[in-house]
C-alpha cells in the first residue's frame, strides 16, 4: 500500500544559462542565426507528476508515480532518478522516446522553455493499472495536457468507489477547460491548489482585484484550497478559516518546480499532521529550497 500515487509527467530539463540572453519588454530574445555559447549547464529530471513523487518520497512517505517515460537514453536517466529517490515504478508506462524541456536561463532569472512532450500525456488507465491505483492512500493529480478528461474522470471516479483521497493541482492543460469543467474535478477532490493568476484566469478576474478573504471552497467544492502567490506568500481556505503563510526571502536561481515543491511539502506534512498552517510552513520551506538552485527536484527537502 502506497501513500501517495502521483499521475503527471516526467521530463528530462536540461538547462542554459548565458549572460548574452536579454528581454525586450516580454519577449526573451537571442539574435536569429546567432551562435550563442552558454556559460553553465545543467541537468535534472522535471514534470510534475515526477517532481512530486521524488518531493513526497523524500519527506518520508511510500510513493509511485504514474506516468510515461522514454525507453530510450534519456528514459533511462529518468527511470534512475526514480529508482535512486526510491520512488516506485509498477505504475510507468514506456514510451518510444523521452520529454524533454530546453530551460534557457538568464542572468536575471527570467527563463524561457523549449518543451517537446511527445504522447506523454496520452494515459492509458487498464485494467491492470487500475488494480494498482487502488492501492495508495492519496493520488496526486499534476499537469496533463490534450485529451485527458476522461482520463481524469476515470482516476478521480476510482478513487472516490475506493475511499482514496484526491489531491489535485491543475496544470495549464486542466486549466484550459474552464471553470465549470474543472468543478467537476475539484467537486472530488480533498484538496486543490493553485497559484493566484491561475485562478484569477478561471474566475476571469484581474488578479489585483481579486478578494483574497473569501472562501474559495464554495466555488471548487472541496474541503480545502490553497492559493500561492510567489512573494506574497500563500493563503488557504477549509469553508470556517483563511490562513495566510508569508514566503521565505531567498536569492531565487530558477523557479523551475517551485509549484511542485510547494505542493509536495504542503501534502507531505498536511498527511502527517493534519494541520494547515503546519503544511502552508513546509510547503513554503520545500519551495524556498528549490529556487535557491538550478532544477525541479535538486533542491526539494529530505525528512530530518
Amino acid at each position: 500500500m502506497y501513500d501517495v500515487i502521483t499521475v503527471g509527467g516526467a521530463t528530462l530539463d536540461i538547462f542554459l544559462h548565458s549572460k548574452d540572453y536579454s528581454l525586450a519588454g516580454n519577449q526573451f530574445c537571442l539574435t536569429y542565426g546567432g551562435k550563442h555559447v552558454a556559460e553553465e549547464m545543467a541537468l535534472d529530471v522535471g514534470g510534475g507528476g515526477a517532481n512530486a513523487a521524488v518531493g513526497l518520497s523524500r519527506l518520508g512517505l511510500k510513493t509511485a508515480f504514474f506516468g510515461k517515460i522514454g525507453q530510450d537514453l534519456l528514459g533511462k536517466l529518468v527511470k534512475g532518478r526514480l529508482r535512486e529517490e526510491k520512488v516506485g515504478q509498477d505504475l510507468l508506462e514506456i514510451s518510444p522516446d523521452s520529454s524533454i524541456s530546453i530551460v534557457l536561463l538568464s542572468n536575471t532569472g527570467e527563463k524561457t522553455l523549449i518543451m517537446y512532450r511527445g504522447d506523454h500525456d496520452q494515459l492509458e488507465l487498464s485494467s491492470e493499472l487500475e488494480q494498482k491505483l487502488k492501492k495508495t492512500k492519496w493520488i496526486y493529480l499534476a499537469d496533463l495536457r490534450g485529451k485527458v478528461f476522461t482520463l481524469i474522470n476515470q482516476v478521480v471516479a476510482l478513487a472516490k468507489e475506493n475511499g482514496i483521497k484526491v489531491f489535485f493541482v491543475p496544470g495549464v492543460g486542466e486549466l484550459e477547460w474552464g471553470l465549470n469543467k474543472l468543478v467537476k474535478i475539484s467537486n472530488n477532490s480533498e484538496i486543490v491548489i493553485m497559484n493566484k493568476a491561475e485562478l484569477g484566469g478561471l474566475l476571469q478576474e484581474d488578479i489585483n482585484e481579486l478578494d483574497m478573504t473569501q472562501d474559495f471552497t464554495n466555488i471548487f467544492g472541496c474541503k480545502i484550497v490553497v492559493i500561492t502567490q510567489d512573494i506574497e506568500g500563500s493563503f488557504a481556505y477549509n469553508g470556517f478559516k483563511v490562513f495566510h503563510e508569508p514566503a521565505k526571502r531567498v536569492k531565487a536561481v530558477d523557479a523551475t518546480g517551485a509549484g511542485d515543491a510547494y505542493a509536495s511539502g504542503f501534502l507531505a506534512e498536511f498527511i502527517r499532521t493534519g494541520e494547515i498552517s503546519a503544511a502552508m510552513e513546509m510547503g513554503t520551506r520545500n519551495a524556498a529550497a528549490v529556487i535557491a538552485k538550478i532544477g525541479a527536484q535538486k533542491g526539494l527537502l529530505r525528512k530530518g
